[in-house]
């Protein structure tokens, strides 16, 4: 029987409205002292941001039990902390109304600092959120909490929730820049009511780093991003015509009594991956030879200091990383791969060096199927006399099958990394100095081939003028490569050699027109391919370049922003050379002087975004008058490189478009042409489509072709004494080739801590060789017939898949359960696998058909991995 069949009608009545009443007053109360309008000793002038240019908020101590994180700031302590508001909007119309309010408070305890923030929703604009893994977050509104507790203008870190309570964590460095890779233990959550949504961070003290004082002061900054409209909006703002992010935060003050503890974090894992072997001999799973494999290892961080952190990994394992791209790579040069894996991603922009790659990760560890990163450390922060410092160690070793997971076995070619990186700012920040140096140390006698040693070192330096609207930066590196002679005895060490890089910029940062004016050199000498990446040096350069900068003045215009850039770079030979002719030693065979012209480059480029967030880029790209100084690659016996060659004017162009990032659906197109005097030509055109199809599924298609003829791919140097240049004829053939790649990334999130993620990539690409040349003048485009190999053989097609379906369930914070199941096929044919290429029964094919992606045996891994994180 209902309760109202045995209660009188008006006591019904009465009830109804007493329980609305109590309801609203609760929710009267969870936002008292949220109000946007708000006025009086809780809402201060100083941390209005449309009063003030930089504003300030003061943190509250909490004295009435402290916070519960569950997103309803409800606690007595938010409604007595003094309230920050006045933002503006950030984009598209910077310093415009917002088109809602938010409302921040910042409270602290003796453990941590908390954040409170009502974004309000009193326009009608809705409230868009969709589910996403850590560090993930697409197609939703968002709040974004900058701090930088050095208040250095360059330094600090960004959190990031969305309504759903799904989080984001970075650290900022060099005043504009991000590392996605940093993550810190933290809690956050959310709730939401037809008024808007509302969220509570709490950062513990142990996560970030800081220098310790009685009374301290913080950068301090909030954006709010409201999905349904496009908009960001700004708690401090700044005009576009100024320069800077960090530098321009407002401020936390009254930050008092911290004592900052001293925390261990021990991060253990076990893994155990089985791995069934491409095995082209067998027919199914039955009687392979599977690899199987366990393993146990630990991440530990250590706060020694307050603003100074130990770093450190013991058999690290790297099982559910996301396999490489497959590419076709035709040119002189080493492919560079992005790293990722998780204890060199994390922490990476503290060794960065803004000219050189001094620091390429990839290089520790990888290789050989059996190398083994034994242990490594870091060390990272900032010491005595504020000099920001950090410090990389790390030692590899290579094992036999099967023993990589035994720690107490020792391997052979062993290797040690060490990287160091020390700065300081000045005048009040605004000028940086930074030095850094390299080691790779090898242990000869555990190699059985000839190898090195490898040393750098280097610095830079930042000048910031005029409130950061001028800027002059500098840098430079110098290698030392150490060889040691090959294994036999009695082989003698050749000599050590020594390398030199800089470069200089005075640049113009912020304004309508911008520009810069640089200059670089790399000699020839100059090898950090030991630790760091670099593919061609033997240069110096000079370059200019303009923007023009566009913005919006107001809803009526039709576009929210836009630029046009201008750019021209030359560059010349660093290093003159000379050849002699090995039948006539008293001849140089070929030679050129430092100065020769490598380069002339001149480009125009734009960009527009419509007030429908539609936009438009394009580019145009001009070289007259190229010099290829590694197309020839090297001499047979690897002496000295090959000679110059000419390269044909040339020219490319660009045109894309992208749709409203808004939407569910979103799109963007890219198409590129390029061709030259010679006949060579190339098209390419990408495809990406983004698609939110609910708040627990995403979608993200990447779609590439491209095709081309190149009149001169070069083939190899084949000896010959009855002519070529020096005996040896340097060959290029016409080289027609087609690509497809497509990648398939997609989500399912069953909540916030729980996701299974899709990787998918197909891959294939065909060429075909034809019309044999040979290069018969150094530093010419002069091509003559050559008959001394059929380039037919070298047609290929290759065909490969590599995919990874990884379960990933944050069970608790910093803590971490991973399934993975990762398929890699990969085909590799040529011609002349198949016989001679004008044999009738020759059976290679390189059209698109599906056979070279499926045609070959697959090796599956699976894989699980379970961490468990300590605060101790």
């Amino acid at each position: 029987m209902r309760l109202s069949h045995i209660l009188s009608p008006r006591l019904c009545a009465f009830l109804t409205i007493l329980t609305a009443a109590l309801f609203s007053t609760t929710f009267v109360f969870a936002l008292k002292g949220f109000d946007p309008s708000g006025s009086g000793p809780g809402y201060p002038d100083s941390a209005n941001g449309r009063n003030s240019g930089q504003p300030s908020l003061s943190a509250y101590r909490t004295s009435n039990g402290g916070i519960k994180i569950d997103g309803r700031l409800d606690e007595t302590d938010w409604n007595q902390a003094p309230a920050g508001t006045g933002f503006t909007q950030y984009e598209p119309e910077r310093g415009g109304d917002p088109g809602e309010e938010t409302v921040i408070k910042v409270v602290y305890d003796d453990d941590a600092i908390y954040f409170g923030i009502a974004c309000l929703r009193t326009n009608g604009s809705s409230i868009t959120s969709c589910l996403s893994r850590r560090d993930q977050i697409t197609s939703s509104d968002l709040i974004r909490v900058y701090i930088s507790p050095y208040h250095d203008q360059t330094t600090g870190y960004h959190f990031r929730i969305n309504p759903h309570g799904v989080k984001e964590d970075y650290y900022n460095y060099g005043d504009l820049y991000h590392d996605q890779s940093w993550d810190a233990v933290w809690e956050a959550d959310t709730s939401r009511d037809e008024d808007g949504w509302y969220a509570e961070i709490r950062i513990p003290f142990s996560s970030i780093r800081y220098r310790e004082s009685e009374s301290m002061t913080w950068g301090f900054n909030v954006f709010q991003y409201i999905h349904s409209l496009g908009q960001r909006t700004a708690w401090s703002n700044w005009d576009r015509d100024q320069s800077g992010f960090m530098s321009r935060s407002g401020t936390i003050t009254d930050i008092n009594g911290i004592r900052p503890p001293r925390q261990l974090e021990v991060t253990p894992y076990m893994v155990a991956r089985v791995t069934d072997p491409a095995d082209p001999s067998a027919s199914s799973f039955d009687g392979e030879d599977w690899d199987q494999f366990g393993n146990i290892g630990a991440d530990i961080k250590y706060g020694i200091t307050p603003d100074l952190t130990l770093s450190a990994t013991v058999q690290p394992d790297f099982g559910q990383v996301e396999a490489d791209p497959s590419l076709l790579n035709l040119s002189p040069f080493e492919t560079y791969f992005q790293e990722k894996r998780p204890f060199f991603v994390e922490g990476a922009q503290f060794f960065w060096h803004p000219d050189n790659t001094v620091f390429y990760s990839r290089r520790i560890g990888t290789g050989s199927r059996n190398s083994r990163i034994r242990a490594a450390g870091k060390l990272t922060g900032k010491i005595a006399g504020d000099v920001s410092t950090a410090v990389l160690f790390a030692a590899t070793d290579e094992t036999g099958d099967g023993q990589a997971h035994n720690f107490l076995k020792s391997g052979n070619r062993r290797a040690y990394y060490g990287i160091g990186r020390f700065g300081t700012q000045v005048c009040d920040d605004q000028h940086s100095f930074n030095i850094m140096g390299t080691a790779v140390v090898r242990d000869r006698e555990s190699f059985d081939y000839t190898t090195r040693n490898g040393y750098t070192g280097g610095g830079d330096f930042e000048l910031n003028f005029k409130d950061r609207m001028y800027q002059a930066t500098g840098s430079f590196v110098g290698s030392f490569v150490d060889y040691y002679a090959s294994p036999e005895p009695g082989s003698l060490d050749p000599k050590p050699t020594y390398g030199t890089g800089t470069r200089f910029e005075f640049e113009k940062r912020s304004g309508d027109w911008r520009w810069a004016l640089t200059t670089r050199h790399q000699s020839d000498k100059l090898d950090i391919n030991d630790l760091g990446y670099i593919n061609n040096p033997d240069h110096y350069a000079a370059q200019a370049w303009a923007t023009r900068v566009f913005n919006s003045g107001g809803e009526n215009d039709w576009f929210t922003q836009g630029n046009l850039h201008f750019r021209t770079y030359k560059s010349w030979i660093y290093s003159s050379t000379s050849v002699a002719d090995p039948d006539d030693p008293g001849q140089d065979l070929w030679t050129y002087g430092r100065g020769h012209t490598l380069l002339n480059n001149y480009v125009m480029d734009g960009f527009v975004e419509l007030r429908n967030r539609w936009g438009s880029f394009w580019g145009l790209n001009y070289n007259p008058g190229c010099t290829d100084l590694y197309g020839t690659r090297w001499t047979p016996d690897y002496s000295h490189r090959g000679p110059l060659m000419s390269s044909p004017d040339n020219y490319q162009g660009h045109l894309g478009f992208f749709t409203d990032s808004r939407k569910d659906l979103i799109f963007e197109l890219f198409m590129r042409h390029s061709g030259d005097e010679a006949g060579s030509w190339g098209n390419e055109i990408q495809f990406e489509c983004e698609w939110v199809l609910n708040s627990n599924i995403n979608l993200d298609l990447e779609i590439g072709h491209t095709w081309a003829r190149d009149d001169a791919q070069w083939m190899g140097n084949f000896d010959n004494p009855a002519g070529g240049i020096g005996n040896v004829s340097y060959t290029f053939g016409e080289l027609k080739q087609r690509t497809w790649d497509v990648t398939l990334r997609s989500s399912f999130l069953f909540d916030r801590d729980k996701s299974l993620e899709l990787y998918l990539q197909p891959f294939l690409a065909v060429g075909d060789y034809s019309n044999l040349r040979e290069l018969v003048l150094p530093d010419s485009y002069d091509l003559q017939p050559w008959d001394g190999y059929d380039p037919r053989n070298e047609d290929f097609s290759i065909g490969a898949v590599n995919m990874n379906f990884v379960y990933r369930w944050e069970y608790r914070p910093g803590s971490t359960i991973f399934l993975v199941w990762t398929h890699a096929r990969r085909s590799d044919d040529l011609r002349q696998f198949h016989g001679t290429p004008d044999d009738p029964d020759n059976t290679f094919t390189n059209n698109f058909g599906i056979n070279p992606l499926f045609n070959n045996e697959a090796e599956n891994t699976f894989l699980i991995k379970v961490s468990y994180w300590f605060p101790i």
